[in-house]
């Protein structure tokens, strides 16, 4: 997971219910995936994929 995701989600910990808590992490995670991808397909857009 990215680190930005990480800090948002522990700062918003304090609080919050174990249930609500495991859904921000699984949330996060699908966030972090999704902008991963996005990433892989603009450097392929750009001709700038890795080998």
């Amino acid at each position: 997971m990215r680190e930005e995701i990480k800090r948002v989600i522990k700062a918003a910990a304090p609080g919050m219910s174990q249930q609500l808590y495991s859904t921000l992490l699984v949330m996060g995670e699908l966030l972090s995936n999704a902008l991963d991808r996005i990433d892989e397909l603009e450097k392929k857009a750009n001709g700038q994929e890795e080998a």
